[in-house]
């Protein structure tokens, strides 16, 4: 039932969200249902409703940290709080306060207490279990003592309120001071092993302005930093980690279909790809508030008649919306780099993995290092545009549906302008693919043909070759040139296609709302509709400009996934080798490498029996060849250059193609040093 003596007043038993009285509080603040609703009860439920899963989730894990004493002030601060919320209960049901309540005080005060109670049974558990400060109490106890500041300011105003107001303000202060023991670092009591990583024992704030790494900068400020200054790179992130997801991904891919590589990868890290939205769609409505705040801005401005305290709301806004738009910007582009980082471990390992099981002289021995270094690269320059797709186009379906409120029909000219431009980018996205394939194959030639220069120097120099090795280096970069001319000329394109919305747009609009308005004798804008539709076309273009940009990164990202993908379905060696002895039972239990018993002295190790063997199914360098070798004995191959004895070396590792016969090991646990030959059995 609503309080006629608080109405007579103030509206403050109704939702509002402002109460709009000048004789209320100055006409300068939110009604009290309004915040109990949406600064209380709305964070203490997603709070209560949050706590079991984090409370599930951490309760198994082993202690990271030891009591301490911060502990136990947590643990007294709270209980302090839970009194203080205990005793504004009770004061809000007295009738003496009957008067100052609203449909939603009772219910208000008793969730503030059951959050904090909530607080009391998850703090100890995350304190004990987690060696970074809580992220979920931090952001709880941070937003809510921000909203408690307003309610505060409320509270004081309403008349006869002294004795809950004085009671609100001390849980406030508590809450402050709790707030404060929360974000305090644990690391000093924290009792597990390894190594010190000070991005996983940070908490909100100090990931949130990257305040984790300034000991880092300092050290480089007052000398150079080497690898060992560096902080060890999160498990999460980490090779190993992402490797066994993605390897499990591809193992159950059809590899026979185009950009089969490319979506495994993107169902292994579909989690950490996802996460960057949340960030990005908090960036969107920080982006969405500035066209509001720019036109309140220049009414009150132009206007006048606002009481000075809006003005000072103003300020505040400001102030939140760009340090709003300033941390989710930061958070975006940490996820972010988070998300890319752990495609480019992905896509390395592949390699690397596809590398060890290709056949040897089936590829050419610079492509992994091409793959590695080009596409690997041109892949993380591009996702960055691809990963942002669907934020945008949110982004864009809002600002152009605001953009409609101000403007009206003529909203669709930036629209159509877009779409104009989004199709004739789709249209140089057709011719990227192959010129970027063509730049591709003469970059991997060049390398190769260097790699193997270098490998051979030697040679090289003793017979005189320099002069003609450094024409054909020369010769083959600039072929790469040519190459990329082409590849470069679609991307000025693209360019200048994602820079002409922001050039024209704005005037492509205006000028249709000016033609409009003068045949329709329609009402010219006023300053602040043109200032605010202004800021709106920027935040509309922006993210169109990503878009169109989006279409042929996502072409030329592809492209050389496809490469890659190409390069793991080449012909794989088939181990023909036969294992004479099997690993101890008690290694092959455990998660150790297995072990193999050592071979008594006088013990045959290596077997090789009437085989057959070479580097193609047509050509035979090895004939008959039957070999024992045994244990405890110096084994010497010689022979004339060319005979085979690196073609007999590398069947002893399962390389080469065996024609027939067989190879007998006692154990595959093999060291190798391969050499380069110095000189070849061929004709200068």
């Amino acid at each position: 039932m609503m309080n006629d003596s608080l109405n007579s007043l103030c509206p403050d038993d109704s939702f509002g969200p402002t109460v709009k009285v000048q004789s209320c509080r100055d006409g300068f603040d939110f009604t009290l249902l309004f915040e109990e609703s949406i600064f209380t009860i709305l964070p203490a439920t997603l709070l209560l409703c949050a706590v079991p899963f984090r409370f599930w989730s951490i309760y198994r894990r082993p202690d990271a940290v030891k009591g301490s004493l911060l502990r136990i002030f947590k643990l007294f601060t709270i209980v302090v709080l839970c009194l203080l919320r205990l005793a504004l209960l009770v004061l809000w049901t007295l009738p003496l306060y009957a008067a100052l309540r609203t449909r939603a005080t009772i219910a208000t005060a008793a969730l503030d207490l059951a959050a904090t109670i909530a607080i009391g049974l998850l703090s100890p558990l995350e304190h004990s279990k987690s060696l970074r400060p809580s992220i979920l109490l931090s952001v709880f106890l941070f937003f809510t003592t921000i909203l408690d500041i307003a309610r505060a300011r409320t509270e004081w105003l309403l008349p006869g309120s002294s004795a809950t107001s004085a009671v609100f303000v001390a849980a406030l202060a508590t809450k402050s001071l709790l707030l404060v023991l929360e974000a305090l670092s644990k690391a000093s009591h924290s009792h597990t092993q390894g190594p010190d990583m000070p991005e996983r024992r940070s908490g909100i704030y100090s990931l949130s302005f990257f305040a984790w790494l300034n000991p880092l900068i300092y050290q480089g400020n007052w000398g150079n930093l080497t690898v060992h200054d560096l902080y060890p790179i999160d498990e999460h992130i980490s090779s190993q980690s992402v490797d066994k997801r993605v390897q499990k991904q591809w193992d159950s891919s059809s590899k026979d279909k185009s950009y089969s590589l490319a979506l495994a990868i993107a169902k292994a890290l579909w989690a950490p790809i996802t996460v960057t939205m949340v960030p990005r769609l908090v960036l969107i409505a920080f982006s969405m508030a500035q066209p509001f705040l720019i036109e309140d801005a220049i009414n009150f401005v132009e206007g006048g008649t606002e009481p000075n305290q809006y003005g000072y709301g103003l300020i505040g806004a400001f102030g939140i919306t760009y340090l709003g738009i300033a941390i989710s910007t930061a958070w975006y582009q940490y996820l972010t780099s988070r998300a890319l980082t752990m495609i480019r471990a992905a896509l390395i390992s592949i390699i690397y993995k596809s590398s060890l099981d290709i056949a040897v002289g089936t590829v050419e021995a610079s492509s992994p290092a091409s793959l590695m270094g080009a596409d690997v690269e041109r892949v993380m320059s591009t996702l960055q545009w691809v990963i942002s797709t669907a934020p945008n186009i949110i982004q864009a379906t809002v600002a152009i549906w605001i953009l409609e409120t101000r403007l009206g029909a003529i909203c669709v000219a930036p629209v159509i302008l877009l779409l104009i431009l989004a199709y004739a980018s789709s249209q140089v996205a057709k011719k990227i693919r192959p010129r970027q394939r063509q730049w591709m194959q003469a970059v991997q030639k060049r390398v190769a043909y260097t790699s193997d220069v270098l490998g051979s120097i030697k040679g090289m120099k003793m017979l005189g070759l320099t002069n003609m090795i450094t024409g054909n280096v020369q010769d083959l970069r600039e072929q790469e040139l040519q190459k990329s001319k082409r590849f470069r000329y679609v991307q000025i394109v693209n360019i200048t296609l994602g820079n002409a919305a922001n050039i024209l747009s704005p005037v492509v609009t205006f000028i249709g709302y000016g033609i409009i308005t003068k045949y329709s004798s329609g009402k010219a804008p006023s300053a602040a509709t043109i200032f605010s539709s202004l800021s709106l076309l920027s935040v509309l273009i922006s993210p169109v400009n990503e878009l169109v940009s989006a279409i042929p990164n996502l072409a030329s990202a592809l492209e050389c996934c496809n490469r890659i993908q190409q390069y793991t379905e080449g012909k794989k060696q088939v181990d023909f080798r036969r294992l004479t002895r099997e690993p101890r039972v008690s290694d092959v239990e455990t998660d150790r490498e297995p072990k193999y018993e050592k071979s008594k002295s006088g013990t045959s190790i290596i077997e090789l029996r009437q085989v057959n063997a070479g580097w193609s199914p047509e050509k035979t360098v090895l004939h008959d060849l039957s070999v024992q070798i045994i244990a405890g004995t110096l084994t010497i191959v010689v022979g004339p250059v060319g005979c085979g004895k690196s073609t007999l070396l590398q069947i002893l590792l399962g390389e080469g193609i065996l024609h027939s016969g067989s190879v007998s090991l006692s154990t595959d646990d093999i060291a190798y040093c391969d050499q380069t030959p110095f000189l070849t059995n061929q004709s200068i």
